[in-house]
């Protein structure tokens, strides 16, 4: 390949700042050119690469808002769960009575049989201390403290 000579204007003082910074002004110019024309392979090569870290990234964001609304749909079920658990609960702890409709509503809601809640909601009563009861508004922690108090 024959080199041209050339003249570019450049501020004076841009110019002695790259002559300290860039060793040779001039293969840089070029290689510059080459990339912008895009006449250079490896520049195709980091093209490719560039393209998979933006596929990359488009899957981070799925993935991301994916479980985003999980964590969403779980919190809203954890909340469904807790809100049936806590009609039947409340009003058990509090009078000792047991609403069928409520029962067979949360029965279904919860996974149990109308009877195993009935057995629940009495052992805890009976069984649980204070600090426990309290924290029995979660389901989650009243169905283990209820399987911890018949095993």
């Amino acid at each position: 390949m024959r080199k041209k000579v050339t003249t570019i204007s450049i501020d004076e003082n841009l110019l002695r700042q790259a002559k300290r910074e860039i060793p040779n002004i001039s293969v840089f110019v070029e290689s510059c050119f080459i990339a912008y024309l895009g006449l250079d392979d490896n520049i195709i090569d980091v093209k490719t690469e560039l393209d998979k870290i933006k596929e990359a990234k488009l899957k981070i964001n799925i993935l991301t808002q994916s479980n985003t609304e999980e964590t969403l749909i779980n919190a809203y079920n954890k909340d469904k769960i807790n809100n049936v658990w806590m009609e039947c609960w409340g009003e058990y702890r509090n009078t000792e009575i047991i609403n069928d409709e409520q029962l067979k509503k949360a029965s279904k809601i919860l996974g149990t049989t109308n009877q195993e809640l009935k057995e629940m909601m009495v052992d805890l009563k009976l069984y649980a201390t204070g600090d426990e009861i309290i924290k029995c508004q979660d389901f989650d922690f009243a169905y283990t403290k209820f399987k911890q108090i018949n095993d």
